[in-house]
């Protein structure tokens, strides 16, 4: 290859001419027109009129090229060839000859090129674009605490590419902040880029601006609060909190990390939480929208089914006197004054089926005297029963004593023979289903209501 210490030579020896010879027509055209052909060496040196053609077939082969560096081998393959060693050793036929001989530039009207090359200065310019995009879709993360760690990792894969020392331990305090804060300062740019601009030129901003009445200001690239705090001795990040557009997906993670962090509590707690550290925009609505779709909030305030009622019984609803059709319920004890300082009562209930009036005695005991004694009172003044509805045994099943007295009170012989004499009807609901007694074992909570005030 031609290089510029092999034109120093005319300018030691004294040589009329020097010719260059170039492998292929095709380097003509181009060396007429490109200024930087061989490193800028070829043309400032040297003169168009000294070119010459060498043919393809009288090219001297660079053996060194094809076969290798070995000299051996070389030697060897230059004596089965003799044709390619005269070439080697004495240089095509034209060489010998007179320079006047020489191949020139003129070329053959095939071999001229036919399209001129046209030159032209080009000038690079660099064009630098800088994008709010984030790094990361967040959009397919549902955790506020995961996208952080995934963003720590990103960033501590970047750190450990520019630089030898890399860190290859779990994920510290300091990593998980410093992704904190990109999503910050991501989130303040793609929400609010015309007011950080304007504040770094030092401009006024817009009228029109969501926060120009925050009177909001920069400090370490982030965009705070003005507020009026200023000379209190809160911390500084309640002061003067970062703002944040209420709209954007990550300040709804934010809402729903400090929402469970919080234990599930309501819309005014976590965002009183949320304002000592970040003021966001309508950020009631924000919160509400987020606790809206919490999960576990919707199962705690999810109210059961509610069932279709079924028909009311005849009793119910055909006309008859007061109490013909009643039902019995006890209540208490409750603690009355009597002789004794303090003693114990309990309360008989006789409700009626059709008209819902109720009848109250005071009963001392629940033995089957006291019960019967409640009843006669009951009907010396509204009227004899036709029927008397009560609960069966076994909803009583593991209740205290009193309970369990009150059973065998209603079921004793004595009381059934009163009953039949008296031509009463005995009826006790079914077995675990007090609702079938619903319309008696509701004024039950509304009497201990009463009594309680």
């Amino acid at each position: 290859m031609l290089n510029g210490s092999g034109f120093q030579i005319p300018h030691k020896l004294e040589i009329k001419r020097v010719g260059i010879g170039v492998p292929t027509h095709t380097y003509f055209s181009p060396l007429e027109h490109r200024s930087k052909f061989l490193g800028g060496h070829l043309l400032p040196k040297t003169d168009s009129r000294r070119w010459c053609f060498i043919p393809i077939v009288e090219r001297v082969p660079m053996l060194t090229g094809w076969y290798g560096s070995d000299l051996l081998r070389t030697i060897k393959i230059l004596k089965q060839n003799w044709q390619l060693a005269n070439i080697w050793w004495h240089g095509p036929k034209w060489l010998n000859h007179d320079s006047d001989a020489w191949p020139t530039k003129d070329f053959p009207s095939h071999l001229q090129p036919s399209v001129e090359v046209e030159s032209r200065k080009i000038e690079s310019l660099s064009l630098y674009v800088e994008t709010t995009e984030p790094i990361i879709d967040i959009s397919r993360y549902s955790s506020y605490t995961k996208l952080l760690r995934v963003t720590a990792w990103i960033l501590r894969f970047v750190h450990n590419c520019k630089t030898h020392i890399r860190i290859i331990q779990e994920l510290n305090c300091n990593e998980i902040e410093k992704a904190k804060g990109y999503w910050i300062q991501t989130v303040q740019r793609q929400c609010f880029s015309a007011e950080i601009n304007a504040l770094k030129e030092g401009r006024p901003l817009q009228k029109k601006s969501k926060i120009s009445c925050f009177n909001p200001f920069l400090k370490d690239d982030y965009l705070r609060l003005g507020g009026r705090l200023q000379f209190s001795d809160i911390p500084f990040d309640t002061q003067h909190p970062l703002i944040l557009d209420g709209n954007h997906p990550f300040v709804h993670l934010l809402i729903q990390h400090t929402h469970i962090y919080l234990h599930y509590l309501g819309v005014r707690i976590v965002l009183s939480e949320l304002r000592s550290t970040f003021w966001i925009l309508r950020g009631r609505q924000a919160t509400k929208k987020a606790l809206h779709k919490c999960l576990p909030c919707k199962l705690f305030k999810a109210k059961c089914g509610m069932q279709i009622e079924a028909a009311l019984p005849s009793e119910r609803v055909v006309p008859s006197a007061p109490f013909t059709i009643t039902g019995i319920d006890f209540d208490g004890p409750v603690n009355i004054r009597c002789l004794k300082p303090r003693d114990t009562a309990y309360i008989a209930l006789f409700t009626c089926a059709t008209t819902r009036a109720l009848h109250i005695e005071l009963v001392s005991d629940l033995t089957t005297d006291k019960f019967l004694l409640a009843l006669q009172r009951l009907v010396g003044r509204r009227g004899l029963p036709n029927t008397i509805y009560t609960d069966n045994a076994t909803t009583f099943h593991a209740a205290n004593k009193e309970l369990i007295l009150l059973w065998q009170t209603l079921s004793s012989a004595k009381t059934q023979q009163y009953y039949a004499q008296n031509g009463i009807t005995w009826r006790f609901i079914a077995p675990r289903a007090a609702w079938w007694g619903g319309w008696w074992e509701r004024l039950i909570g509304i009497v201990k209501q009463c009594l309680r005030k």
